[in-house]
């Protein structure tokens, strides 16, 4: 690619499908476009970084999510943090699970009108779940 004035613009285009390797279910389709000529990395390197990337994205969605859900509860605030860290973590792991795997089939059972899960219906369902566990010892 050239620019007025410039030298050759040096740019990489990495295209990453993810697919769940149990059922080859397409989950998405992501594509970076790179300039970095005085980085050199691998392709499935860039590729982790992109699957990486799209979890942290997600996580960190869903923890500050968890911590508006906590913040009127009395909690210290080390305790808070640690709460919405493992509740986020918790609902990103399922909300990555094949459709039919049985926790996520059971947080969707969870949820009102049987809606699909999604994000924003993610950490209402683990905590609906874990307010049945809590009730049924």
């Amino acid at each position: 690619m050239r620019i007025r004035n410039l030298k050759v613009l040096h740019l990489e285009l990495v295209c990453l499908r993810v697919v769940n390797r149990y059922t080859n279910e397409l989950i998405r389709d992501q594509i970076a476009l790179l300039h970095a000529p005085d980085f050199t990395c691998a392709d499935a390197t860039v590729a982790a970084w992109l699957v990486t990337q799209a979890e942290l994205k997600l996580t960190t969605r869903l923890m500050s999510a968890a911590w508006e859900l906590s913040a009127g509860q009395g909690l210290s605030l080390a305790y808070q943090a640690r709460a919405s860290a493992l509740f986020a973590a918790a609902t990103c792991n399922a909300m990555l699970l094949s459709r039919e795997q049985s926790l996520r089939q059971m947080l969707e059972q969870l949820l009102p009108g049987r809606a699909t899960l999604t994000a924003s219906k993610g950490l209402d369902a683990l905590l609906r779940l874990f307010a049945l566990k809590d009730v049924l010892q």
